[in-house]
């Protein structure tokens, strides 16, 4: 094995993009499709395991808004995991996003594509929002397919502070 195989494999493998739900929970009023079947984080946990991925982030899923509620009860069975969640009311508290933190969300992700008129994030109530979303150290996922709506956001996030990349895996928290 070569010096460079070696290195690869001392470190952690991260999946950095998964999505875990089950067909009960509630879909957002905007949702463009329904999902055909569970995708259950038990499965999703024994795929990492068969192929030797040792850390996952998994993006919250537009379909269900801002029903994080699975998300968070995966991540909090499952230290290994972070996770990002859809926040549509901007002026979510403060001690709600740092008990999420707490439980592992490492960011927020803004559904944009799909969407007639996105939420506009140089407005007052997002300013607060993203700079919170920087005094925690969160990252923030824009999911936009139209490269003319992206760049008022990058420089809204910017302006925020936002961190530029993902910086999701730190050491083990305590529960």
């Amino acid at each position: 094995m070569t010096q460079a195989a070696d290195a690869m494999n001392d470190g952690p493998k991260v999946d950095t993009h998964a999505h875990a739900y089950t067909l009960d929970m509630p879909l957002a009023p905007t949702a463009w499709h329904r999902p055909p079947h569970d995708a259950p984080i038990e499965a999703y946990i024994r795929e990492l395991d068969t192929h030797g991925i040792t850390h996952a982030v998994l993006a919250a899923a537009s379909i269900y808004g801002d029903y994080n509620d699975y998300q968070i009860d995966c991540l909090r069975k499952h230290p290994r995991l972070r996770s990002t969640v859809i926040l549509n009311n901007p002026s979510t508290d403060r001690y709600i996003l740092e008990m999420m933190k707490k439980d592992g969300v490492v960011g927020v992700r803004f559904q944009r594509r799909n969407v007639a008129d996105p939420p506009d994030l140089t407005a007052p109530e997002y300013k607060l929002l993203l700079r919170r979303i920087a005094d925690l150290g969160w990252h923030v996922h824009l999911l936009e397919n139209d490269g003319e709506r992206i760049i008022k956001p990058i420089k809204a996030l910017e302006a925020a502070g936002v961190p530029p990349r993902d910086r999701s895996f730190r050491p083990a928290r305590s529960r």
